[in-house]
């Protein structure tokens, strides 16, 4: 311990870093927002985060009645202090802005997790925020979900349908689990509409979407069954 300093001293000074840290980075996210809102455009990315890179990017587009389909491999990410609060904060702005989202989540199960915090936004939102848990063991999917799972555990797409015929699509081509995505692109509407891409990723994840089965976040246990 520093000499001189009660254990209470150094607790107050790390506790108050702390605080103004997220206070700095809670300001300059809610800036990202407003400076997205207003001028949102296409954009290749070399390294980002969901919470502080992809958020305040496709935000302008959510809105009643859109449909989010992101894929992950865990709530590690959700559940971390230094950026998973921004994510947290992001997805339950949407979800009250009546944004459906679909989660699948590749490895939660196998890395013995249970949702943690997402689970706990499908428990208030339920008929709006649905997550999806791929199965524990080879041989409790076909080959075609086994391969979808693999493609896309590596490009961790996401894909905005806005509701009016409209797509965003964020789409990355590495991202180490516990690191930043690098060498990413981010689409809006002008240039979705181009992209053959665009279709082939809601295809596929349209197909996990029924082939892995939503959480149950009530008392019965986890179950195989689809359900979308």
């Amino acid at each position: 311990m520093i000499e001189g300093m009660s254990f209470f001293s150094l607790f107050y000074y790390v506790y108050w870093a702390i605080a103004l840290w997220l206070a700095f980075e809670l300001f300059d996210w809610v800036a990202r927002l407003r400076r997205y809102r207003n001028h949102p455009r296409s954009e290749a990315l070399g390294r980002a985060t969901p919470g502080l890179q992809l958020a305040p990017r496709i935000s302008p587009f959510i809105k009643r009645g859109s449909t989010l389909y992101v894929v992950g491999r865990s709530s590690k990410y959700a559940s971390s202090l230094r950026w998973g609060i921004f994510w947290r904060l992001a997805l339950r702005l949407w979800l009250r802005r009546g944004c459906k989202i679909h989660y699948i989540l590749t490895e939660e199960l196998a890395k013995g997790l249970d949702g943690g915090t997402y689970k706990k936004l499908a428990a208030e939102f339920p008929e709006q925020f649905i997550l999806h848990f791929a199965p524990i063991g080879d041989g409790d999917f076909d080959e075609e979900t086994e391969r979808l799972m693999k493609k896309l555990s590596s490009t961790h797409p996401t894909i905005l349908d806005i509701g009016d015929g409209r797509t965003v699509m964020w789409l990355e081509r590495s991202h180490p689990e516990g690191q930043s995505a690098t060498d990413i692109e981010f689409l809006v509407p002008e240039h979705t509409a181009e992209d053959r891409r665009v279709q082939t990723y809601l295809s596929e994840i349209g197909h996990l979407v029924k082939a892995l089965s939503a959480i149950d976040i009530g008392p019965k246990k986890f179950s195989h069954n689809a359900s979308t």
